[in-house]
């Protein structure tokens, strides 16, 4: 992931990975948020390097274990 990539939050799942059987109150769900958004900024922490996104609800940091766990995936890659 880097600045300029498109970038998506997967759908909720529940802990058995299906939809949850009620509405989900997290900040994408809550907001009704398309869940696409755009890498803005690269930045630096004592957890390694993450990434500002913008999203169309607003702006997110996503650390090295959100996008080992896959809470967010590159749709397409800038240059």
């Amino acid at each position: 992931m880097k600045v300029g990539d498109l970038v998506i939050v997967p759908e909720c799942l529940s802990a058995s990975g299906k939809p949850p059987g009620r509405p989900c109150e997290c900040l994408f769900c809550g907001n009704n948020s398309n869940r696409i958004g755009l890498v803005t900024e690269k930045l630096y922490d004592s957890h390694g390097n993450g990434f500002d996104v913008a999203f169309d609800i607003g702006k997110w940091a996503f650390w090295p274990p959100d996008i080992r766990e896959g809470d967010v995936e590159v749709l397409s890659e800038n240059g």
